[in-house]
């Protein structure tokens, strides 16, 4: 299954990721210090005094000048899989006074920045009001309908995905690697070493058959249900790290479902 076009943008733009940020009409890109609030829109935090805030303040008139947010995913591995790209589109103005206690918020929510006790002092918190998305993955340009991008939420364990796999490679690779190693043989597909999961999601991993190769082939493998938090994240895991012979119930029975695609 795998997430959709539209959770992945979400994914991206949350905040963690470094961002750059170019005003229409002009051809520099800008480092931003960013994070989504609850609909998708980025916040941006912008010093006063620096070549972007000078920008920001021209004259733009009312609706003030059209930006583009770039992030680029950050594989946790050098041999992971990329998400991709992703492009929001649309106006930037000044969060509004009486608005600014709520976004700084929702800011501090996706990306709790130092920024944020700047605020007012030096630093002005703008949004981007989001009107078009684009996620380019795999060689191919998405165009995301804006509700759909606006009806999705980020990966819950995207911000954590690094460390779980660290510490399911450092100290569980036996056990993770022999367990993904039975769920593929009963796809029908044999593996030469323990193999080894190099990305995580909320649905599933992303299997290296080969992890000791510079370029290994990837499959997928998902989770029964979604893994929407840490903690169900480690629920269903116990059994497969600690006590591989013990099975739950149905529901958390621990194997990923569905055929394993490349």
């Amino acid at each position: 299954m795998g997430p959709k076009v539209e959770e992945i943008a979400r994914t991206l733009l949350h905040g963690r990721l470094p961002a750059t940020l170019r005003i229409s009409g002009r051809a520099d890109d800008h480092e931003t210090v960013h994070a989504t609030d609850p609909h998708g829109d980025p916040l941006l935090l912008v010093p006063d005094g620096s070549p972007l805030g000078a920008q920001l303040r021209g004259n733009h008139g009312p609706d003030g000048p059209l930006g583009a947010l770039t992030v680029d995913d950050a594989p946790p591995f050098d041999n992971a899989p990329s998400l991709g790209r992703a492009t929001v589109l649309g106006p930037v103005r000044p969060v509004a006074p009486g608005a600014i206690r709520q976004a700084v918020l929702d800011f501090a929510d996706g990306n709790p920045a130092a920024g944020l006790f700047d605020v007012g002092q030096g630093v002005c918190l703008y949004r981007l009001d989001v009107r078009q998305v684009r996620l380019g993955l795999d060689g191919t340009l998405h165009r995301i309908d804006v509700d759909d991008y606006r009806g999705s939420g980020p990966d819950p364990l995207h911000d954590e995905e690094k460390d779980l796999l660290v510490d399911l490679a450092k100290h569980h690779a036996a056990e993770i690697g022999g367990f993904l190693a039975d769920s593929l043989a009963a796809a029908g597909i044999r593996v030469p070493a323990l193999p080894l999961p190099v990305r995580l999601d909320q649905y599933g991993f992303v299997v290296a058959l080969d992890p000791a190769a510079a370029r290994p082939r990837c499959l997928r493998l998902d989770f029964p249900v979604a893994m929407r938090s840490r903690h169900r994240l480690a629920h269903f895991l116990h059994p497969i790290l600690f006590h591989r012979c013990q099975h739950g119930g149905a529901e958390d029975r621990p194997g990923p479902t569905g055929s394993a695609t490349p």
